[in-house]
């Protein structure tokens, strides 16, 4: 009977102890990582190719130095000029010829093709401000300034003035692309990546404004121009205030971007929404702590024949960076994690998205894949990881007892079935 017992009843007690761990374990790793997964503070991405090394440069030959300038002879100054007679002023004439007035109605094209040769060469020379990296690179594409700068494997073209035009309503601002501008500086960009095998990333920088307090941006950006930068895997970005809206490639489905390429346009819409929130919110069934003002974040196609549509759904959708504000920063605890959050103003529940927070700049990332309300808020996880040592703690121990259950019980049969053999021998040699 108890060999019986050892047999079925021990092995079914470990295999459900065994499941039961399980079980406990996972549901307490899922409830431990479930907001800490997000505070990554580095984007962690997909491994390169190695960088095959350059052929070493071959040095030049020295300069020689040429031959001194031999000085020339002193010049011998020449005799002073006389000063010639005073004219002696004439009479004016009774009779003047009339002088023909100017025609404004010139007709003879030549001058104006010298007038636009001057105007698109001051636009060529147009200087655009210097960014603060090493060894910038200038290059004059079609027009357009050029600076591109290389950080690791990151080539950034820094697009000139020309790229973008702003124009303001109310609290407002509107920025237009030009996409002939664009389009020249994606030849220059990929130009400079096939010079060199180490660049993974290629991103385009537009200049940024110099308004200020704007509670809602509008960029806009030619359909055909959104498909090119797909196509050569071009991030856009553009960043106003604190704020840095990102379009990044794959952004949006297959769909879209055949019916963007049809001479729409793309307008990416972000707007804050300065009330302050009264009712208290919930994030990972603890309080928030709301970091940030609620914004609303829209991807809409214009068409100027149809009434304008919201993408929906998007792919891998915009990228939004943002700073916390000092007072933010300082309510922030050791043990708390900041994620963007989707806000709905009847629920008092906090979805929180994927979102990487550098702590030592104050700056959160993330994606917005559908439009809608959004904020950035905190909660704190100590609680949570001190009960969840418990959950590890107790069946570790369970999972023990029952291993050492398990050999003590084994011990005992084969001291039993050596005693057997021992008796076996004296009973037979009795017989």
């Amino acid at each position: 009977m108890k060999q019986l017992l050892l047999k079925r009843v021990l092995p079914l007690f470990l295999l459900t102890l065994m499941v039961f761990t399980g079980i406990s374990t996972s549901t307490l790793f899922m409830q431990k990582t479930y907001g800490e997964e997000n505070q990554d503070p580095t984007v962690v991405e997909e491994p390169t190719d190695p960088v095959i090394p350059t052929d070493p440069v071959t040095p030049t030959d020295p300069v020689t130095p040429t031959d001194p300038v031999t000085p020339t002879d002193p010049v011998t100054p020449t005799d002073p000029v006389i000063p010639a007679d005073p004219v002696t002023p004439t009479a004016p004439d009774p009779n003047p010829t009339p002088v023909a007035a100017p025609s404004y109605n010139n007709t003879d094209n030549s001058s104006e093709a010298e007038t636009t040769e001057e105007v698109l060469t001051t636009t060529e020379s147009i200087a655009t401000p210097e960014p603060t990296t090493e060894n910038p690179v200038t290059i004059t594409a079609e027009g357009a300034v050029l600076t591109t700068t290389l950080e690791d494997t990151i080539l950034t073209g820094h697009l000139p003035a020309e790229s973008v035009t702003f124009t303001t309503t109310g609290k407002t601002l509107t920025a237009v692309v030009n996409g002939d501008v664009v389009t020249a500086a994606i030849a220059t960009l990929k130009a400079k990546k096939a010079e060199s095998k180490s660049i993974t990333a290629l991103i385009l920088k537009l200049p940024q404004s110099t308004i200020k307090d704007v509670l809602a941006t509008q960029l806009k950006i030619p359909g055909a121009l959104v498909n090119l930068l797909d196509k050569e895997g071009i991030t856009l970005e553009f960043s106003q205030d604190a704020n840095t809206t990102s379009l990044e490639p794959k952004a949006f489905n297959a769909d879209t971007y055949k019916i963007l390429e049809t001479g729409r346009e793309l307008l990416i819409d972000v707007a804050i929404n300065p009330a302050v929130l009264t009712n208290d919110l919930i994030l990972y069934d603890e309080p928030a702590t709301v970091l940030s003002s609620v914004f609303s974040v829209k991807a809409v196609i214009n068409d100027a024949a149809l009434p304008s549509t919201e993408i929906s759904p998007m792919n891998k959708g915009i990228t939004l960076s943002t700073s916390l504000t000092p007072d933010a920063r300082t309510s922030l605890l050791k043990d708390s994690i900041v994620v963007a959050c989707s806000y709905n103003q009847t629920d008092d529940e906090l979805l929180s998205i994927h979102t990487l927070y550098d702590s030592e700049e104050g700056i959160a990332t993330f994606n917005v894949t559908a439009s809608g309300d959004y904020l950035l808020a905190s909660r704190i996880i100590t609680t949570g990881s001190a009960q969840s040592s418990l959950f590890f703690i107790i069946p570790l121990a369970l999972i023990i007892l029952g291993i050492g259950f398990f050999f003590l019980i084994r011990d005992k049969q084969q001291k039993l079935k050596i005693n057997e053999g021992f008796q076996n021998p004296s009973e037979q040699s009795g017989d």
